[in-house]
């Protein structure tokens, strides 16, 4: 869904800095670059054939060292993803073929493709903070925190969508702009869900077992496995965020402890019919603080006024904003059309993890408030929570020009 004709400003995605582990689980070998003149003859074929200067070594993964460069002509900083190998440079093409397949704004978009030592090599943006240096920092918030979650959530609930398994969810793979807005990366060991890719070479039954918990019991048992082992990871990724900030007792207790237990119940159950997914997830109470800038508009009179090229109406239960030939509509919770369309989503939630809502963990889970209001774009209705961060934000800004600047008549 794209309502970014709605804007009043637009987010822009500077380029930071890209930490890319670069992990390749079947192998324990992970070598870095201690051969001085490897680097060096990297460094001169980039600068030789390409227009990039201050090389610069960042680190090495189980198929491909990084390296840090900045664009001659635009002054932007990029890194430079290299395969070891021309066995490493198959996992390059299958994460290259991953993005080709994925546009969305919570996941990394590679700038150009180049060619070093005759190996196909990606340039990405460079971005500064994952999700595990942001974490470290004393002002990411209960609230940063869930804003941040939704974004994942929707950035797996696309991949998903589209038959993709991101294989390797953490902290590390997830990069950080202003700390809050996320692009996943990473897609080295993502496959297609008719595909499984078995990533342990053995039976999983070691210490690579405990060693890689971050991962689903079935994935690292080497079992066959959906797209809910990448809902594992997810909530993997929750508990650490809770543990890593160690917050005291009190704040917890303010911020809703449980709220966080019971979300990570959702997704910590070794049967992986028993996780939601990540479109159900989407649906959660968890998220309700997202939406609060909305509420049942019915018994404001009605009113239109034009600011900024933008009609707004606000007639009996809908919200209708117009920009040129686009519009949008906004039904109240208490119309009839907004309550039979999200009864009608909670129905198909409830189907797709019927397992999980038949299951002991379900009173863990609570549909939100922000599932009773229904949004139109052209003939197309959807949740609010279908929309990403900065199409709600557009909406936000919307609804306060409505709700705040109207004029009467």
């Amino acid at each position: 869904m794209k309502i970014s004709n709605f804007c009043l400003f637009k987010y822009l995605y500077f380029p930071h800095f890209l930490h890319a582990t670069l992990t390749n689980i079947p192998t324990t070998d992970v070598q870095e670059i201690n051969d001085e003149s490897n680097f060096t003859l990297i460094s001169h074929e980039i600068i030789s054939n390409y227009s990039y200067i201050n090389i610069e070594y960042l680190a090495s993964g189980g198929y491909g060292h990084i390296f840090k460069a900045t664009n001659v002509f635009s002054g932007e900083t990029v890194v430079i993803k290299v395969p070891k190998s021309e066995k490493n440079q198959i996992s390059l093409h299958t994460e290259k073929d991953f993005l080709d397949n994925c546009d969305h704004p919570n996941i990394i978009k590679y700038n150009r493709e180049l060619k070093i030592n005759n190996k196909s090599c990606l340039v990405l943006p460079f971005y500064e903070d994952t999700l595990a240096s942001a974490c470290l920092n004393e002002s990411l918030g209960d609230s940063d925190i869930r804003f941040i979650l939704k974004q994942i959530l929707d950035a797996l609930k696309h991949l998903h969508s589209k038959g993709i398994i991101h294989n390797d969810i953490k902290m590390d793979n997830i990069l950080l702009k202003d700390k809050k807005f996320v692009k996943i990366i990473d897609f080295g060991l993502s496959c297609r869900t008719n595909k499984p890719l078995k990533i342990f070479k053995n039976d999983g039954l070691d210490t690579l077992y405990y060693t890689y918990e971050y991962l689903s019991p079935e994935l690292r048992r080497n079992m066959l496995y959906n797209e809910k082992s990448d809902m594992w990871s997810f909530g993997f990724t929750v508990k650490q965020l809770v543990e890593k900030k160690g917050w005291n007792p009190k704040y917890l207790k303010n911020i809703g402890f449980f709220d966080y237990n019971n979300f990570i119940s959702c997704f910590l159950n070794d049967k992986a019919e028993h996780r939601i997914s990540a479109s159900t997830a989407l649906m959660s109470s968890f998220f309700d603080f997202l939406y609060e800038f909305i509420y049942c508009f019915c018994p404001i009179e009605d009113y239109y006024f034009i600011k900024d090229d933008f009609i707004y109406i606000k007639k009996d239960d809908q919200l209708i904003i117009t920009y040129y030939k686009s519009k949008i509509i906004l039904h109240c919770s208490c119309s009839i059309e907004a309550k039979n369309f999200c009864f009608e989503k909670i129905l198909q939630a409830k189907i797709k993890d019927n397992a999980f809502f038949y299951s002991n963990y379900s009173h863990n889970f609570q549909f939100g408030n922000h599932c009773n209001f229904m949004i139109t774009f052209g003939s197309v209705n959807f949740l609010l929570c279908e929309l990403d961060v900065f199409e709600l934000e557009n909406l936000r800004i919307c609804f306060n020009f409505l709700t705040i600047g109207r004029i009467i008549y």
